[in-house]
């Protein structure tokens, strides 16, 4: 009954169990960590007043890599008002990021503008800065002629890729891989 009456002090509640079991197994308590921490467990669940004092969670927004780069995609109206808020400081903190989001709104509007050389223009604008853009433009010129002709016009090979995709679920299912 000591060792329950150490393990219920209030200098005792911030300790981890790691710590509270070495000190308990200094002053006599002979039973493995694993069963230390079960009842230990058990014990906090009984009385409340033994968990840790709280000041509250704080909580931290993060964003993923996939999610930024949709955010740098985007319109300012087609974002939260805290995504907003997080570019704003990127870009405070790190300009070269506001290069890249104007580049990668450029890349987006040469599709929605549809002119012959615009590609040309930007792949020379990319080359030309710090936005970590480069190999990007660098990768587009060696099949330049095809990324332009995907620009310039409205033609799309959706329809084959479709009608492709369409029979291959079709041989799937034949065979019994149904994805």
């Amino acid at each position: 009954m000591p060792l329950l009456i150490f393990l219920i002090q209030d200098r005792n509640r911030e300790k981890t169990y790691r710590e509270l079991h070495k000190i308990i197994v200094e002053m006599g308590f002979n039973g493995k960590y694993t069963q230390f921490c079960y009842k230990m467990n058990e014990l906090k669940s009984k009385q409340p007043a033994l968990r840790p004092k709280s000041t509250g969670p704080i909580l931290v927004k993060t964003w993923s890599p996939t999610r930024l780069s949709l955010m740098l995609y985007m319109e300012p109206n087609e974002l939260k008002a805290d995504d907003m808020d997080f570019l704003k400081l990127l870009f405070e903190k790190y300009p070269q990021m506001k290069k890249m989001e104007k580049s990668v709104k450029g890349f987006k509007n040469l599709f929605k503008d549809k002119k012959d050389g615009m590609l040309k223009a930007w792949i020379e604008e990319v080359l030309e800065s710090d936005c970590g853009l480069n190999n990007f433009g660098k990768n587009l010129l060696k099949d330049y002629d095809a990324v332009n002709n995907a620009v310039i016009t409205s033609i799309s090979n959706g329809q084959v890729k479709g009608q492709g995709n369409r029979i291959k679920t079709i041989k799937r299912k034949m065979y019994g891989h149904q994805k």
